[in-house]
């Protein structure tokens, strides 16, 4: 059976050509009507009806420059709304494929991890908000839902959302909303990786955080505590008889 497409609900599209300087972006938005009140020719208070700026739905914009180029990212979303307007809205603008989507979410990660590493709290705190992102971006994974900025900081960092929305959200650089985060890409947030010319290791973040793994920094040695048996009694074969 193939899934019934969701079509637009009502409202008005908008759509502007807009220029700065050398950039240019076409806008496309769809806006409702909303219900007024104006003064007209005879002084009298009469209703009017008006387009809704400030409960506009759905936004995003085409970086015409970018996509001129041939660069990758030329698509952003400037505000986000219900799963409902954003499904079709992302079709319209072309921009549903998955491929994009594991690349932003690998993105998204890796200006996590900065704006987080920016807060200016102990080390227990981060932690705590790395894992609120994570959980934040796993619930909406699970569902196909797409990420808001908005929630994602608000749910991580009630006290200062700001602090990490401020870096997420630049339109040039930053991460927009309307795309569904892809799970194998969010491992970055829970997970370390790292390897060397001979060596690799992969361990979760939570291993740190009790001690199980620490590392010297002026010694440039890490330490692992807690070896499984099974892992030792292989070291031991494969090494300590040499």
């Amino acid at each position: 059976m193939k899934p019934v497409p969701t079509f637009a609900t009502g409202g008005s599209v908008l759509i502007a050509d807009v220029s700065n300087s050398e950039t240019r972006w076409p806008i496309v938005t769809i806006l409702t009507d909303k219900l007024g009140a104006a003064i007209d020719d005879n002084l009298n208070l009469v209703e009017s009806v008006h387009l809704d700026l400030n409960g506009m739905r759905f936004a995003g914009r085409v970086n015409i420059t970018k996509w001129l180029n041939d660069e990758d990212r030329y698509i952003s979303f400037l505000k986000g709304g219900s799963r409902e307007v954003s499904d079709y809205f992302q079709r319209f603008l072309g921009c549903t494929h998955p491929r994009a989507w594991q690349k932003e979410t690998l993105r998204l990660v890796e200006f996590i991890r900065r704006a987080v590493s920016t807060l200016d709290v102990a080390d227990d705190q981060r932690e705590a908000v790395r894992q609120a992102v994570y959980q934040y971006l796993d619930e909406c994974a699970k569902i196909s839902e797409p990420l808001s900025i908005d929630s994602l900081c608000n749910r991580a960092w009630p006290d200062d959302p700001d602090a990490l929305k401020v870096p997420l959200v630049d339109p040039d650089t930053g991460i927009s909303d309307g795309f569904v985060p892809q799970r194998r890409a969010l491992k970055g947030l829970v997970r370390f990786e790292g390897k060397g010319p001979k060596w690799q290791v992969k361990f979760e973040r939570e291993a740190v955080m009790n001690g199980e793994i620490s590392l010297n920094v002026e010694t440039r040695e890490l330490t692992i505590k807690n070896v499984p048996e099974d892992v030792v009694t292989r070291f031991k074969e494969d090494f300590l008889a040499l």
